[in-house]
């Protein structure tokens, strides 16, 4: 569906309109024609790919993945870029196959479960600021599962529980992913920033396009169901190999060599005049591993915070004291050795507050800290040192401050520690 021509849409009204919009409209060749000047951007290729991947993820048997154009500056043509990918398969309006986030994550969910391997183009992310309080990282896991949450009906037993295996195509001023995402929403989302024009006429392209479109949809996909599918597989496993040897992650590179097979099948079948992507072509468009590291990133705003607050770190009593305030811990230097970072002995309290409020949990973060020596483990393996810092004993957490992650080991803090045991009164 929608191209066997021996069935007849008999299903809710609430999804007819989506059914018609898959239809053709115009000249195929004069489509043809624009789109591979269109094209000539790689971010709007990108859109194109993405697309027809979408109904490759299935056959391949990989994840659903987001690919998501934002950027501040209005009329860039972001809107645009993913109309034109949307083209392919029929009306890409906004209302029609692109369409409007200002809704619930339900009705996006219920809409891909139609769509089902048709790819999901959504308009404008900011729009559901206020229901994702500015972090979209359920919304990302939820939508990119494939598979709805079991509900129950009113009148007793469950609904049946929707699945899908589409790509998201998203525009929006912002990136859909912050700092502190989780690093599976960091994975599933390929994010392009758009900073300067990549469509010219944007209302040009808009009045060609919602008047010429859908005749590739059929096109590819009877090429896709005459296809050797094991050679598709084998030439993903290909792609998925090359984008490995990148410092990315696997499903960073799962997502990205699905797009490199769509382009490919693009070229061959449609726009025979480009060549296809090769994985160098793409490469600036996949996060890196410290990208996707929520531990790294992490220990990034850490040694932000302790920057930005020196004060803090200073000595209450010492003449001419600046630090009239708080006192968060303490930072050593190594005189006799300069090269060693400094140590950041910093009051446990404080900083899993700090933490906390940045959407980090320290219980989440500190081992794999201390796999990477950026903290340092106590006497019996703990993460906690009780320790006295300017006089005052208190549970501190010492962090090695060095930037480059290549640590020339701990240095010797003197600290006075306990030791975890009891002192006995007749010692």
């Amino acid at each position: 569906m929608p191209y066997a021509s021996d069935i007849v849409y008999d299903g809710e009204n609430d999804y007819s309109s989506l059914f018609r919009n898959v239809h053709e409209a115009g000249d195929y060749e004069a489509w043809k024609r624009y789109c591979s000047g269109l094209r000539k951007n790689k971010i709007v290729r990108m859109a194109f790919g993405a697309s027809l991947g979408s109904v490759l993820i299935e056959p391949l048997n990989i994840l659903s993945f987001i690919l998501h154009l934002w950027g501040g500056e209005s009329g860039t043509g972001k809107t645009v870029a993913i109309m034109a990918g949307m083209s392919i398969w029929g009306n890409p309006k906004i209302g029609a196959l692109v369409k409007t986030l200002d809704g619930t994550k339900v009705g996006i969910i219920r809409n891909a479960a139609f769509l089902y391997s048709l790819p999901f183009a959504g308009d404008e992310l900011q729009t559901l600021q206020k229901e994702y309080k500015g972090n979209f990282d359920q919304l990302i896991y939820r939508i990119t599962e494939g598979i709805d949450r079991m509900r129950g009906k009113a009148a007793g037993g469950v609904e049946e529980t929707k699945t899908w295996r589409n790509s998201f195509l998203f525009s929006g001023e912002e990136p859909v992913t912050k700092s502190n995402s989780r690093a599976g929403s960091k994975n599933r989302v390929i994010e392009i920033e758009v900073e300067n024009k990549i469509i010219e006429n944007g209302n040009q392209a808009v009045t060609f396009l919602t008047s010429n479109f859908g005749h590739a949809g059929k096109r590819l996909i009877d090429y896709l169901l005459s296809a050797d599918m094991q050679k598709l597989k084998e030439e993903y496993e290909q792609y998925f190999a090359a984008t490995c040897q990148t410092d990315t992650t696997e499903k960073q590179a799962m997502a990205m060599a699905c797009i490199l097979v769509a382009d490919r099948i693009l070229v061959e079948q449609i726009f025979t005049d480009e060549t296809p992507f090769a994985v160098e072509d793409v490469q600036e468009y996949l996060k890196s591993v410290f990208e996707v590291d929520v531990a790294e990133r992490a220990y990034q705003t850490v040694l932000n915070w302790i920057a930005r607050n020196p004060v803090r770190f200073l000595d209450p009593k010492a003449e001419n004291a600046l630090n009239k305030g708080e006192v968060w811990g303490k930072i050593l230097t190594d005189e006799t050795h300069p090269e060693r970072p400094p140590v950041a002995i910093v009051n446990k309290d404080v900083l899993c507050g700090f933490l906390e409020q940045e959407g980090y949990d320290y219980t989440a973060l500190c081992k794999r800290w201390a796999s990477k020596e950026r903290i340092k483990r106590n006497s019996q393996g703990k993460y906690i040192h009780n320790t006295k810092v300017y006089g005052v004993k208190a549970n501190y957490i010492k962090i090695n401050m060095a930037q480059d992650g290549d640590a020339d080991g701990f240095m010797n803090v003197d600290e006075e520690e306990d030791d975890g045991q009891m002192s006995l009164p007749f010692e």
